[in-house]
């Protein structure tokens, strides 16, 4: 359990129903050596995804694989929808969201094509990261099973 003496906690809730896992077990370097930064991933069992935090989409990748929401006390939360989706190309996304548009934990950003993404052999595993280093002082990833908007994906303080 995180630190709650003087320390705000804030939670980054789940951005699709499945299960939650730690970066580590990606097998992605960049993630699981934390390059980016900290958090947690899921299992995607729909392809449904929402924001995990209230804030601003500052940035969605010309592939539309990838969401920046900031929040409002200033954390970038990336949301990297697979592994190696890049490649794709933007197929398969369907973006609800636009760069600059208000959100709320659990409004919808985008759906993609599950079933066609994981019969073509794509790791639709999604990280979400608290980007930069040393940005929170103590974080909890929630393993389990992850509800879509609803569901705690990680508990966290700033330093």
């Amino acid at each position: 359990m995180l630190n709650k003496e003087n320390k705000i906690i804030y939670e980054l809730k789940a951005v699709a129903n499945g299960k939650i896992i730690p970066l580590e077990e990606l097998g992605d370097d960049i993630f699981a050596k934390r390059i980016l930064g900290d958090g947690a991933a899921v299992m995607l069992s729909d392809g449904n995804l929402v924001s995990p935090a209230d804030g601003v989409v500052t940035q969605i990748s010309e592939e539309k694989h990838l969401y920046i929401i900031s929040t409002p006390e200033g954390v970038n939360v990336i949301v990297h929808i697979g592994l190696d989706t890049v490649q794709l190309r933007g197929e398969g996304f369907h973006p609800h969201v636009v760069q600059g548009q208000q959100v709320k934990a659990g409004d919808r950003l985008v759906t993609v094509d599950l079933v066609n993404m994981l019969a073509n052999g794509t790791d639709m595993r999604t990280p979400v990261i608290i980007a930069g280093e040393g940005v929170t002082d103590e974080l909890e990833v929630c393993l389990g099973d992850a509800h879509a908007g609803d569901g705690v994906l990680v508990r966290y303080t700033l330093k």
